[in-house]
């Protein structure tokens, strides 16, 4: 099992539903020795100049940062950094990083999403070629279907043409 060099979680806080309703999401990051960050179920390289930058703030003023905690709502981050055998080298406590510039750029470079991935339009594995895919098939599952049962469905649309239901002969 891998050591995490650093951890992070977030707090959604606005979420009030009135009452005794509260509502709160979360989410976490985790980023290791290599550079690696995991984030729920997807796993992702830091770019190296973003990993150096983590480091550099972390073993600078991270180490005497603190959140602070005015109010509970809107979002609240709590973060640790660890040592090789995983014992805890500093806390800063749950609440807000609003004012506080070293936790708010450790913020930034978790959340970026990197660069853009460009597809090729003809490359079938395009998440748009993909999904128009998927779509044209279960259209034409969809189409087979009502030929083959008609009963008193819906006409199947698509733009401003549509499939009629079958109550008279074609």
């Amino acid at each position: 099992m891998r050591t995490p060099l650093f951890s992070a979680s977030w707090y959604d806080w606005s979420g009030w539903g009135g009452g005794d309703e509260y509502y709160s999401g979360t989410g976490s990051y985790r980023v290791y020795g290599d550079g690696t960050c995991e984030t729920g179920m997807i796993e992702r390289p830091l770019p190296p100049e973003a990993f150096e930058r983590l480091k550099a703030l972390l073993y600078g003023d991270f180490l005497q940062a603190k959140t602070h905690q005015d109010a509970f709502d809107g979002e609240g981050w709590e973060m640790t950094l660890y040592d090789e055998d995983g014992n805890v080298v500093h806390e800063t406590g749950t609440g807000y990083i609003y004012g506080v510039p070293v936790l708010e750029e450790i913020v930034r470079i978790l959340t970026d999403p990197g660069p853009r991935v460009t597809w090729d339009p003809d490359d079938p594995l395009n998440p748009d070629n993909l999904l128009k895919s998927i779509i044209e098939h279960m259209r034409g599952e969809q189409i087979q279907q009502h030929i083959e049962d008609p009963g008193e469905r819906e006409p199947l649309k698509k733009g401003n043409c549509s499939v009629l239901r079958q109550t008279e002969t074609w």
